[in-house]
């Protein structure tokens, strides 16, 4: 699933970020305006959320966040053309252009390098733990060393507010003789 919505992005941003700043020029100024910020806020606000650790449970909605911030970016760089003084617009809208490049690369010489690194993201592993705490367990290892292991990441859930979930603690197994199962356990034991 995580593949499929990466890839549809990465392709699907060099079509959709012109056609939508396209659409988006075409819109009365006040509109335009709104909806401008709008895409600026909720592209803030994710990368905020980056930062804090902060996600959604399910790791399909994570990746369909993602998904939709890549194209974001693309509409919003693609839309700096139009900014004012002409030469700021001109730089701005290069790196537009920079990512739709960058998209059409991953996209088609790239994807087998897109799909290797969503497999070392993707959990292999989750279950639900006692105090609402969640356990996602990745594989690390398949790309990028010789040998491999686990990334065990916990998060908490708050009861009052379901569709978040707070980072609380990473714990890595490097060459693990047990399965992902255990991976939880053996994280939750040490204190997270």
């Amino acid at each position: 699933m995580a593949f499929v919505v990466a890839f549809a992005a990465i392709l699907g941003t060099p079509v959709i970020a012109p056609l939508a700043s396209w659409w988006l020029n075409r819109q009365p100024a006040a509109l335009r305006v709104r909806r401008l910020r709008d895409l600026c806020t909720g592209l803030c606000l994710f990368f905020v959320a980056l930062l804090l650790g902060i996600s959604t449970p399910w790791f399909e909605l994570n990746a369909l966040l993602c998904g939709i911030a890549y194209i974001t970016t693309g509409v919003l760089a693609v839309s700096a053309f139009r900014v004012r003084p002409r030469l700021v617009g001109i730089a701005l809208g290069s790196i537009g252009v920079l990512v739709l490049i960058l998209s059409m690369l991953l996209g088609t010489v790239g994807a087998l390098a897109v799909g290797l690194i969503v497999g070392d993201a993707a959990p292999i592993y989750t279950a639900s733990l006692p105090l609402n705490r969640r356990c996602f367990v990745k594989s690390f290892g398949n790309v990028t060393t010789t040998s491999g292991g686990y990334d065990v990441t916990i998060k908490y859930v708050p009861p009052f507010f379901p569709l978040v979930a707070l980072w609380r603690a990473d714990r890595r197994f490097a060459n693990p003789t047990f399965e992902p199962p255990e991976a939880c356990l053996r994280a939750i034991n040490s204190g997270a």
